[in-house]
């Protein structure tokens, strides 16, 4: 991480483009942290535009199982990036 930080400082002037893509490493590297139910709840949610009813009848869970997952990833996510950037 310290490399990361020592390249931001030194492109002090603001090169967007190594700051989009250190960006964009940061959100993978914080997908990465999820474990694969949240990752497959996320997508269902988000991506398929499924309720937290039909994510739990497929997967055979009660819905309130979906969303403390949804919510726990969320949190994930959420704090990953608000500590990183």
């Amino acid at each position: 991480m310290k490399d990361l930080e020592e390249l931001m400082m030194s492109r002090e002037g603001g090169d967007e483009e190594i700051t989009e893509r250190l960006r964009r490493n940061l959100r993978l590297a914080c997908v990465r942290e999820l474990t694969p139910k949240q990752k497959e709840v996320l997508r269902l949610r988000y991506e398929e535009g499924k309720s937290a009813r039909q994510i739990a009848k497929e997967q055979g869970v009660h819905p309130t199982t979906v969303q403390r997952t949804l919510a726990r990833a969320e949190n994930k996510l959420r704090r990953c990036l608000q500590y990183s950037l």
